[in-house]
């Protein structure tokens, strides 16, 4: 697949991308979310981008 890079787009270029694979989206967005991420905005069908407390980016990945 050829996608648009959310990390670009987040202003995180050079950063190492970390790619956290679950089960059900909307399950895993709620648990980072509670423990302090943020959501960066970029998302498609299979996967979201988020921000840590820290300022690193991650995805959550799903097969669907």
């Amino acid at each position: 697949m050829n996608r648009p890079d959310p990390f670009q787009s987040a202003g995180c270029k050079g950063h190492t991308r970390v790619h956290v694979w679950v089960k059900d989206l909307d399950d895993g967005e709620r648990q980072v979310l509670d423990i302090g991420a943020v959501k960066q905005g970029y998302e498609e069908d299979d996967f979201r981008v988020y921000i840590d407390p820290a300022g690193h980016p991650f995805c959550l990945v799903t097969t669907g």
